[in-house]
């Protein structure tokens, strides 16, 4: 039983935070307001997704993130996993906020590198404790490169 509401207890904590940050996106899309106006002025490469896509991808990944995180968590508790896991989550926050609200594509790529070394080292503490945790964060880490590469091509085509 305790670790079925410990599981419980950890997801809603992660969802809060994911729907919260995807409520916000979401709601200022289809308002009008945010951020599509910007983001649909700047040029972008053929394989840039639209923000709705984008959004429904972030979504899924905060679902592997979470899991992950559980994972970690149930493994060593509060320790240096956990801490990682937690510097990222608050990184994946901050780089939409950066560069769809403040508009700061260059800002914006030191927090997406930022945040790929912050889960290099997630993957490489973790692998000790679960691989598990470390292989799904492997796939996230591919997802971030993606958007690195993203991001970059927004900075030189938009500077």
């Amino acid at each position: 039983m305790r670790r079925r509401s410990s599981l419980f207890v950890f997801l809603a904590i992660t969802a809060v935070v994911a729907l919260g940050f995807n409520t916000t996106f979401v709601t200022g899309l289809y308002s009008g307001t945010w951020p599509t106006d910007w983001y649909d002025q700047l040029v972008k490469p053929d394989w840039a997704p639209s923000l709705d896509v984008l959004a429904a991808i972030w979504l899924v990944w905060y679902v592997v993130i979470a899991v992950a995180g559980w994972i970690v968590w149930r493994a060593q508790g509060l320790g240096l996993a956990l801490l990682l896991w937690l510097v990222q989550l608050g990184l994946n926050v901050a780089w939409p906020y950066v560069l769809f609200e403040r508009h700061r594509i260059d800002s914006a790529m030191d927090v997406i590198f930022a945040l790929l070394f912050a889960v290099a080292a997630f993957i490489f503490v973790s692998w000790g404790l679960r691989k598990s945790a470390s292989v799904l964060f492997g796939l996230y880490a591919g997802w971030i490169v993606y958007v690195a590469a993203f991001n970059l091509a927004l900075l030189q085509s938009n500077t």
